[in-house]
């Protein structure tokens, strides 16, 4: 597994789409729902809510991610 720092601007900008589509929808991100929906597209993991550490199965799927939201 390959970690992505969450001070990078890739993940800066997924949270906030995130956040901003919870919003609307009345519901609190978790880390169980970002799991879920990073997981769905990027294969992607998130633990620990306290410190949001992000993980990614290949090297590959992270250069995905970041390509796509930076």
């Amino acid at each position: 597994m390959v970690e992505l720092s969450t001070d990078s601007s890739a993940w800066q900008r997924y949270t906030n789409h995130l956040m901003d589509q919870h919003n609307l929808r009345g519901k609190i991100a978790t880390v169980e729902s970002m799991t879920t929906l990073l997981n769905r597209e990027y294969n992607g993991i998130v633990f620990n809510a306290q410190d949001w550490r992000v993980y990614f199965k290949t090297e590959q799927d992270l250069t995905y991610f970041v390509l796509k939201w930076s």
